[in-house]
């Protein structure tokens, strides 16, 4: 089959998958405005909106150096000719620069056309993409019995808490987070929210031995954050538009990692992510962030009286010495970093 025929009804093709309301032909036959000769279309599209009607026709070329001035020229007349509402002439190999400014000056778009899954027509795209991230930092006091000889694990995720009339035990932090990933708690950001549970007859596992917890108290905050990223892809089929950026997408395929790295990302304010997707290349993806913290992620511990407590680096516990009514409160600094503080009421 002759490759000039595949890309001819590629491009018909991706208008179809772009322009649904539209009607797309290929090939199509068209009679001038004065009734006097037939012209052949590339690929015609025929669509009403606002009580009238409009047609643009597309010319393929596969030349494989770019379309001089005299190509725009003679599009242009045939444009003309069928009395098209828009011309549009689509050459992966490009045009000049005479062409260019001549097909601005007159009103033709010049375009490439690009397939993922065939290797003649495929390109890699360079796209700026905006990650909008809902990060949740959590903060869970309590204030429980101690003794001495007891001790308090330095992750949450590593806590165990029951109730009095059952000491089978469950993980808060696995509680939080099923119920946080199935987006069952409240996500708006920049407010805190309240993580309720029932703390009648709760108790602490420490160490080894229930102790009771007379007062608890579970919150997060929500900060919606977007992150400012260049990510290369080859999963495009669509049109370009070489005139002024624009893309349109019958396929695009953009990985990223459902926990971003700390690097190659930069913030960016919300004023400036709203600026930014304005632009025609912009991808925009909005995440509720599935929380995936491990115990492996940098802690700082921060223990508050040394005759308190004393942690114990490879157990990462801190251990009583004395007993009596403690203060605990675990939270989180940064998706990277978490704090704990051990005080001891007096």
């Amino acid at each position: 089959m002759n490759k000039w025929l595949d890309f001819e009804r590629l491009i018909a093709r991706i208008y179809e998958s772009i322009s649904p309301q539209a009607t797309v032909l290929h090939d199509d036959k068209i009679r001038s405005h004065d009734g006097k000769r037939v012209r052949q279309i590339d690929v015609s599209i025929r669509f009403r909106e606002a009580g009238c009607d409009f047609l643009i026709v597309v010319q393929a070329k596969t030349n494989v150096r770019p379309l001089d001035i005299n190509a725009i020229g003679e599009f242009k007349s045939v444009v003309e000719d069928v009395r098209a509402t828009k011309g549009v002439l689509i050459c992966n190999s490009g045009f000049t620069k005479n062409a260019q400014e001549y097909a601005q000056d007159h009103g033709i778009d010049l375009c490439t056309a690009h397939d993922a899954e065939n290797k003649d027509w495929r390109t890699v795209l360079k796209l700026p993409v905006v990650w909008i991230r809902l990060s949740t930092f959590i903060r869970c006091e309590m204030i429980l019995e101690l003794n001495g000889a007891d001790s308090v694990s330095a992750e949450l995720l590593e806590w165990r808490f029951s109730t009095r009339d059952s000491e089978k035990g469950f993980s808060l932090w696995n509680k939080f987070t099923e119920k946080w990933n199935s987006h069952a708690l409240p996500m708006e950001p920049d407010k805190t929210h309240k993580f309720e549970i029932s703390h009648d007859g709760l108790q602490f596992l420490a160490g080894d031995v229930w102790r009771p917890i007379c007062e608890f108290d579970f919150t997060y905050r929500v900060e919606r954050v977007a992150l400012l990223n260049e990510l290369e892809t080859e999963e495009f089929t669509g049109i370009r538009n070489l005139l002024t950026d624009n893309l349109e997408f019958a396929h695009l395929g953009v990985s990223i990692p459902p926990r971003l790295p700390k690097y190659g990302w930069t913030e960016t304010d919300i004023e400036e992510e709203q600026s930014i997707a304005m632009k025609p290349t912009i991808v925009t993806v909005e995440a509720p962030r599935a929380i995936q913290y491990s115990i492996t992620d940098p802690v700082e511990t921060t223990t508050l009286a040394d005759n308190v407590g004393m942690l114990d680096a490879n157990s990462n516990t801190m251990k009583i010495k004395r007993g009596g009514r403690y203060r605990v409160v675990f939270q989180t600094i940064d998706p990277f970093k978490r704090k704990i503080e051990l005080t001891e009421i007096r």
